[in-house]
This record gives structure tokens, C-alpha cells and sequence, in this order.
């Protein structure tokens, strides 16, 4: 294994609370690059949202307001550019650690 200078992975708020197995994979996936990597940012975003999304999780139609597909229920989410020019941010400053 060849450590690699800087290593960022996007992983869910879900590991806080884990109840699938999706979760408890993430939360597997933390451990070894947190074993493994001594250089790393973990992130531990919430709903991602944002208007390329292909997933038909979410009813974009009142953007900027989301709602969860098949009913009124606002989704409390993180517009997914804002999200992408902080991970771009803190990788060119080098922080580590976890962000939540």
C-alpha cells in the first residue's frame, strides 16, 4: 500500500446515526482511510441537492426550495455548488480531519 499525499472522501451525516447497511459501509470506509492515510478529509454532508440531480429523489420544480418526491415535505439539503467550491477550498489549504 502506497500512502497517498492527500486523500478526500465524501461519506454521509448517516454514520452519526447509523441505521443501514449503506451507513455502516461508510462508516467502514472511514476507519481504513482514518488507519491507512494520515493526510485526509472526510466529509459528512447531509442531502446533497442541486440541478443536475438524476437520482428522482427530490421534486425540484420550486427551486431553491426541494421537496421529497411524492409529497410536500421540504427537504433540509446542501446546494450541491456551494458544497463543491468548499470541498475545492479546503483541499487547496490541505485541512484535515472530518467535516460534519
Amino acid at each position: 500500500f502506497i500512502e497517498p499525499k492527500y486523500y478526500i472522501f465524501i461519506s454521509t451525516i448517516n454514520v452519526t446515526q447509523p441505521d443501514s447497511d449503506y451507513a455502516y459501509g461508510k462508516i467502514g470506509c472511514e476507519i481504513e482511510i482514518m488507519n491507512r492515510v494520515k493526510n485526509f478529509l472526510i466529509f459528512r454532508p447531509g442531502e446533497l441537492c442541486g440541478e443536475y440531480d438524476n437520482t428522482d429523489r427530490f421534486d425540484y420544480s420550486k427551486w431553491p426550495d426541494v421537496y421529497y418526491k411524492g409529497n410536500n415535505i421540504p427537504v433540509d439539503y446542501i446546494d450541491v455548488t456551494l458544497f463543491a467550491d468548499t470541498v475545492i477550498g479546503l483541499m487547496e489549504n490541505k485541512i484535515v480531519g472530518i467535516i460534519e
